[in-house]
Parts: C-alpha cells; structure tokens; sequence
C-alpha cells in the first residue's frame, strides 16, 4: 500500500460517521449511506490506488461519495417511476385480502420513463383492462391477479375459493377473450 493509499483509508476511518452522513441525506437511507462509503473505498482502491498529489483527500472522499450517492439517488428516481406506472392505486384490489397499491417491479423494465411513455402505458392499460369489462366478475379477477400481480394459479385459486383448474379454465377463456378484442380493432 502505497503512502497515499494509507492517507485514504486513514481519512475514511477517522471520518467514516461523516462520510456515511452525507451519502445517507442525499440517498434518504442510512445503510444505502454505508454501501455508497464502501463502494467509494472499493472504487478508489480498484482504480489503481489513491492518486498522488490530491492536498485533501477527505474533500477528494467526499465529492467521491457524493457523486456516487448521485448515481444512486436518480437510479431510485427511475425505479420508483417505473413503478408509478404499473402501481394500481387508481384501480380498486380485486381481492380483500390483496394490498391495495401493489407495486409491480419488472428489473428488466426498468427503463428512463418519459410523461409521454408513462401515458402510453396507462392508456394501453386501460384500453386491455377495457376489454376485459364483458368478462363474468370472477373471470376478470382471476386475470387480473394472475397478469398484473402475478399470482400463481393455485395462490389464485384459494383468493376465489375456487380450483386451480378452474383458474386455469378461466385464464384460458380471458386471453382467448381479450385476443379476439385485439384482433378486430
């Protein structure tokens, strides 16, 4: 370990409270704050050591820090769009017993959201769960918490107090419904 390196880790030992701090107010969650601080430490260590000649290393440390807490307050920011989008808060629970804003949350979705894609996205919505409105009550539950909230069949089955079979019955009549709509638009 190179003498600027042992000056690093010494300034995030003795300064490690504060580090912590100002990665936790930025990201609004104090063990994000420590994962920000280690994930500094791993940084600045893989990239080759501390760089010579910086005056202040606990200065370099903090705006480390806070860039990366950056990087992770707008990845939060994307993730909670994405689920404002596929959140049904506007849409009462199908069940009793299901939460009544449950969040869907797709890794592989998650994507940079535009006002214009989150409209699309609830007008899609809307126009499927439209064509679903002449299916019997029980049917379009079944659909609902099988492709929306992702239940497993048999989960579906004891929420309606019906068969898994008959879930699947169900299902099967709901997307041979809802293709025959889509078809003749």
């Amino acid at each position: 370990m190179s003498h600027a390196d042992e000056i690093f880790v010494e300034a995030l030992q003795t300064n490690r409270k504060q580090l912590v701090a100002l990665a936790s107010r930025v990201v609004g969650c104090s063990w994000r704050g420590e994962e920000i601080v280690q994930d500094a430490y791993l940084r600045v260590m893989r990239g080759g050591g501390a760089p010579e000649g910086i005056q202040h290393p606990l200065h370099y440390l903090k705006r480390v820090i806070y860039r990366l807490a950056i990087d992770v307050r707008r990845g939060l920011t994307v993730e909670r769009n994405y689920a404002e989008t596929v959140t049904f808060n506007d849409r009462p629970a199908t069940s009793p017993d299901l939460a009544a804003n449950i969040e869907l949350l797709r890794p592989d979705a998650i994507e940079i959201l535009t006002p214009e894609r989150k409209v699309a996205s609830r007008d899609e919505l809307a126009h499927v769960l439209g064509c679903l409105e002449d299916l019997s009550e029980q049917t379009r539950k079944a659909f609902e918490l099988s492709q929306l909230y992702g239940y497993k069949q048999r989960e579906i089955g004891e929420i309606l107090g019906v068969s898994t079979p008959r879930v699947h019955a169900m299902l099967k009549t709901a997307f041979q419904h809802l293709s025959k709509k889509l078809d003749n638009e």
